[in-house]
């Protein structure tokens, strides 16, 4: 079956119409998959065009930014109950798709960081203070922003990312990842199953990460745990204390 967008060039895209959206929404399965029948009829609707494989905006020269969504595991996220619009607001079907002008991918995703702050403020103003932050303010456009830790449409709760196989972190830090696996606490937290067992976010935290040579952070994340650190060093160490406040 021909793309609906297609089909409606000759009626003037710019007019894309709820009539050819209602069209999308009776043409395409997909839209019957399992948790995508909790959805709204107007998600329904942006899925119809959007779930289907291979559904890309061309952003010229040779390049085409991606717009499928998997329709169920949006419906499962945790950004299935605000809906498309709730991040989306700027969409009218009326107008849609529209003539809007897209630099690069990247450049889009490191713009829609605006959208997650309306209702991430405070996760924000704790990422402005990061490492990550610091990298993108310099120049790097490759830098961590929102959506490269949380994807967008299938946004996972808490108690999923803060697993071994939910961390996102080793997407960039795959060496050292693989290091902490292999290490005590990543035994414990992964092969044991031990819960309490520190993770990436537990010491380096989640959206302030800062290098570990700043500040005592890292020092105080270890001396949460091992609360008798001080004193077991003090049987052996002479200045334990002031090892402690020098050496990482």
């Amino acid at each position: 079956m021909a793309n609906p967008l297609q089909v409606g060039a000759g009626a003037n895209l710019r007019n894309f119409s709820w009539a050819m959206a209602v069209f999308c929404l009776a043409s395409f399965p997909v839209i019957a998959a399992d948790g995508v029948a909790d959805l709204s009829d107007q998600d329904k609707i942006c899925l119809a065009c959007h779930s289907q494989e291979g559904f890309n905006k061309d952003l010229g020269k040779g390049k085409k930014m991606s717009l499928n969504i998997k329709g169920d595991d949006f419906a499962k996220s945790v950004h299935g109950a605000i809906g498309c619009a709730g991040c989306h607001s700027d969409v009218s079907l009326d107008k849609h798709p529209g003539n809007k002008k897209i630099p690069s991918t990247r450049e889009y995703s490191i713009g829609a960081t605006q959208v997650c702050q309306g209702c991430h403020e405070d996760k924000a103003k704790l990422y402005e203070g990061s490492i990550h932050a610091a990298m993108l303010r310099a120049g790097n456009r490759a830098a961590p922003v929102c959506v490269d830790c949380h994807s967008p449409h299938s946004v996972k709760p808490k108690s999923v990312t803060d697993t071994i196989t939910g961390l996102s972190c080793k997407k960039c830090h795959e060496p050292i990842f693989n290091a902490y696996a292999e290490s005590m606490h990543g035994q414990a937290r992964g092969k044991l199953g031990h819960v309490e067992a520190p993770i990436c976010a537990d010491c380096h935290r989640a959206h302030d990460v800062t290098a570990p040579s700043v500040g005592t952070h890292l020092k105080d994340a270890c001396l949460s745990c091992h609360t008798g650190a001080v004193e077991t060093h003090r049987v052996w160490l002479p200045n334990a204390g002031r090892h402690l406040e020098a050496v990482s």
